[in-house]
């Protein structure tokens, strides 16, 4: 079987879970053998941003006359104050912090990446989406690896991440991360794969199948949370046992 181009299959709207898995272990290795990163998108035009560059952040910096590297580092130092009487272990230094606070949602210019293209399958496909197609983006970066003593405020280039084991979800989601200057120059060739919205629903229970959810991805009891509600806000086939 001939594998297909990047090029065909950027924007390739897919259908069948089979076909998914057809791409990303025979496609993309074909095409282009370095490790490949997956990021999922709910919604397919939703653009590569970190959380720092989006609308929100963007609009308080521009108000309050501040550059992007004040913000990032207010945002951070902020963080690290709240936070150490809550940590067992310390980061060492502002690399681990920018993991950590990625992982718990903070804003910063890290872009969560995953190796595990069934991971980030779920994460298009998973709840709601107002009806529209979802996205796993596809990246194979052939550019610079994160090195502790870069500073990881003046990066002008897109770098990647691979974070210590400063959370159980890290290695369990295969994590792996970007850093995203303000007009990233990516190193090595991108594909986004849509996921047509009328199959959403027949992923989220192919995946359901093989184990992956919310329960398994996010270790504890958030994620036992996340997953009971799930199970007990379906239309339920048949009545309680």
């Amino acid at each position: 079987m001939k594998a297909k181009t990047l090029k065909e299959l950027n924007n390739k709207k897919i259908f069948l879970f089979g076909d998914y898995l057809d791409i990303v272990t025979f496609d993309l290795p074909q095409r282009w053998p370095a490790g490949w990163l997956y990021r999922g998108h709910k919604d397919a035009f939703w653009p590569l941003a970190a959380k720092i560059d989006r609308a929100p952040f963007v609009e308080f910096r521009t108000s309050v006359g501040g550059t992007r590297r004040q913000h990032e580092s207010r945002i951070l130092e902020t963080f690290k104050n709240w936070s150490r009487p809550h940590l067992r272990l310390q980061p060492q230094n502002d690399w681990e912090w920018l993991a950590l606070a990625q992982h718990h949602g903070l804003a910063t210019r890290l872009l969560d990446w995953t190796a595990n293209p069934i991971a980030a399958l779920f994460f298009a496909v998973e709840g709601l989406n107002d009806g529209n197609d979802s996205a796993v983006w596809c990246y194979a970066h052939q550019g610079k690896i994160v090195q502790e003593k870069l500073d990881p405020f003046r990066s002008e280039e897109v770098l990647r991440f691979d974070p210590p084991h400063l959370s159980e979800r890290i290695p369990v989601q295969a994590a792996s991360f970007t850093v995203q200057p303000i007009r990233p120059s990516w190193r090595g060739p991108r594909v986004k794969l849509i996921i047509d919205q009328s199959s959403r629903a027949v992923f989220q229970d192919q995946l359901d199948d093989l184990n992956i959810n919310r329960a398994t991805l996010f270790p504890g009891l958030d994620g036992a949370a996340d997953m009971i509600n799930s199970l007990f806000s379906r239309l339920p086939a048949e009545g309680f046992v």
